[in-house]
């Protein structure tokens, strides 16, 4: 096994403040992680025991200045979190199933959480949104919700779903050249919810508040 560790000495991270900097991980041509918001430092492990293609001719001369790295789009995740911030998580993953961001563990209810990274574009991308009790993150147990966002634009805002939820986005739909322009940070957008899925939530919410319940009794509540 391998590990890749990405240092930043002044806590920041490379993106997106003072720049929309970033960096891609490679084994064997393919893209392990794309990153670029951390704080100190970010660690990836990876298997030592890739399999790799010999080429069939000689390999060429390396260029005189190395190649220009192509165009990226930018994702925005802004998450709010309800009364039980621990029950939510999300990732994003490719066509082939590559992590390129997630986020969990979140402590502090009501309270907006911000994720960003600057990702190749000439992928497909799944972000898929998880709640641990099934009882969606609106209405019931306070009013969270979470905004999609690509190169500035909103993709999608919601939080009514059962234990999870999936949007699929292309990056040949965003001007992948917009990433590099001085974007502010996008604003959480409040999810406008039909009347019906908000009743529904409640409902699907008073199914597992006996089992909640039951975690209190037994200690196992946080």
């Amino acid at each position: 096994m391998f590990i890749f560790t990405f240092y930043d000495s002044y806590g920041d991270g490379i993106c997106c403040t003072y720049g929309y900097g970033g960096y891609d991980l490679f084994v064997n041509g393919v893209i392990i992680k794309s990153g670029g918001v951390f704080s100190n430092s970010e660690t990836i492990t990876f298997p030592s025991n890739a399999p790799v293609t010999v080429p069939t001719n000689s390999p060429l001369a390396a260029p005189t200045n190395a190649p220009a790295p192509g165009p990226s789009i930018l994702v925005y995740i802004i998450m709010k979190t309800d009364y039980y911030p621990g029950d939510t998580s999300f990732k994003v993953t490719n066509q082939d199933g590559i992590e390129f961001m997630s986020g969990g563990d979140y402590t502090a209810s009501l309270t907006l959480y911000i994720a960003s990274a600057s990702l190749p574009n000439s992928n497909v991308y799944k972000f898929t949104i998880y709640d641990s009790y099934g009882d969606v993150i609106c209405c019931t147990y306070g009013y969270g919700g979470y905004n999609l966002f690509v190169n500035g634009a909103l993709i999608k805002a919601g939080g009514v779903f059962i234990n999870s939820e999936t949007t699929t986005f292309s990056t040949s739909s965003f001007d992948t050249f917009e990433v590099h322009k001085e974007y502010q940070k996008p604003k959480f957008i409040e999810p406008n919810y039909e009347k019906s899925k908000i009743e529904n939530s409640s409902s699907i919410a008073k199914d597992t508040k006996k089992f909640r319940k039951e975690r209190v009794n037994d200690g196992g509540e946080r």
